[in-house]
């Protein structure tokens, strides 16, 4: 989208959600209907993230990098009520909304459209105006001068490439390197980052021996949705006084759950490496959440809900009582049958079932796929979660609980 065409679009906000007929409409060019019809598209992905969908516009690239209004939100509670805040790539602006409702923010990109676009979200918001044009690092003393606070949001995709994901962290722009400068400079700083990022040791480990600094991965909704390195005073004045009273998460990780409508749920630890686990399941069964996976803090879990690894600590988890949190999902266990599909179908039609969810760990199988060919004519529903135990491929026939 050039600069023109996101200042027509910011002109004709009313006129955005009206999804049909802008062919039919003459007063509209060929690329301003195109236009509108993308933003529509746009707004219905947005939906699921946003409580307020209806507020925001986008670029494609700019909607698929941004925070969801949970975790930005979240973020924006690490800082103080009082300080001013550089917001770093703002791009669309979610990050600087959401600071903004907080206190005083000013936002900074590169690209003069997404600069118009972040303008018009804080204005939808009933907020000023604050995003400016720049490039960092470049531009950082110029722009950071007042601020003593930054969050930070590094172009991560490549300038060709709408879904691509960089996957080294020293590859963004700013690189990883340069922006752990920037924020070695304020007094606290929160550098987001996606939720698989490669980190070079070398890298963390030289700005951590000068400097507080704990790895969060936020999520919600099912979803792993980021990874932060959040530094400074955010850490040992925010997160462990906020958040984790006289446990302090220096040097570990932590998970965090930044659910709709909810207080933030935080659990830290050290990372934990793949071990093998039990071979057979008890009672009740429980599929962690993606961010505890990603952070590899789901054994720290599981031992606090008194459950153990099945077949290894990155499948599922067991216990013989059950056990509700919204860290995992949980299952009572019904049949445990060899992962045979013809043996699975005819155990289904036994048991009249139609409806089969289908989940899996340790293994490559489209687990969608296996959903639409197991389904049968019952009334009754299951999950089928397929896992790898020992060397052989087990189908756990189960009940949500």
């Amino acid at each position: 989208m050039e600069l023109e065409q996101a200042n027509w679009l910011i002109a004709e906000r009313a006129i955005r959600d009206a999804s049909e007929p802008y062919s039919a409409d003459v007063r509209l060019k060929p690329w301003q209907a195109n236009l509108l019809r993308e933003q529509v598209e746009l707004l219905r992905r947005a939906s699921s993230r946003f409580p307020d969908a209806q507020n925001w516009l986008w670029t494609p690239r700019s909607l698929a990098q941004s925070s969801d209004w949970w975790c930005a939100s979240f973020k924006a509670s690490l800082f103080p009520r009082d300080q001013l805040v550089l917001d770093g790539c703002c791009g669309a602006g979610v990050d600087l909304v959401a600071l903004s409702m907080r206190g005083a923010a000013i936002g900074i990109d590169r690209d003069p459209t997404l600069v118009a676009l972040a303008n018009s979200n804080l204005a939808a918001h009933g907020l000023a105006e604050s995003a400016k044009q720049g490039e960092l690092p470049r531009d950082f003393t110029n722009q950071a001068s007042d601020a003593r606070w930054m969050h930070l949001d590094p172009d991560r995709r490549p300038a060709e490439s709408i879904t691509r994901r960089l996957r080294k962290a020293e590859d963004y722009s700013p690189s990883l390197s340069e922006s752990l400068e920037m924020a070695s400079r304020a007094s606290g700083a929160i550098v987001k980052l996606a939720p698989s990022s490669a980190i070079e040791t070398q890298v963390e480990s030289a700005f951590q021996s000068e400097n507080a600094l704990v790895r969060c991965w936020l999520g919600n909704l099912g979803e792993c949705r980021q990874q932060l390195m959040v530094t400074g005073e955010l850490v040992t004045s925010v997160l462990v006084k906020k958040h984790f009273a006289q446990s302090s998460p220096l040097k570990c990780r932590t998970a965090v759950l930044c659910e709709p409508n909810s207080d933030a749920w935080l659990i830290s630890g050290p990372p934990q490496e793949s071990c093998a686990g039990a071979l057979k399941p008890g009672r009740f069964l429980y599929d962690c959440h993606a961010v505890l996976h990603a952070a590899q803090l789901q054994g720290v879990w599981a031992e606090s809900a008194g459950a153990a690894p099945l077949g290894s600590n990155q499948g599922y988890f067991t216990s013989d009582a059950a056990h509700q949190s919204p860290w995992a999902q949980c299952f009572e266990v019904m049949e445990v049958l060899p992962w045979d599909q013809r043996r699975v179908k005819r155990w289904l039609r036994e048991h009249r079932i139609g409806d089969v969810e289908v989940k899996k760990r340790l293994l490559q199988l489209d687990a969608n796929d296996q959903q639409r060919q197991l389904r049968g004519a019952g009334e009754a529903k299951i999950t089928l979660l397929i896992t790898r135990l020992g060397d052989r491929v087990r189908a756990i026939a189960a009940r949500r609980t």
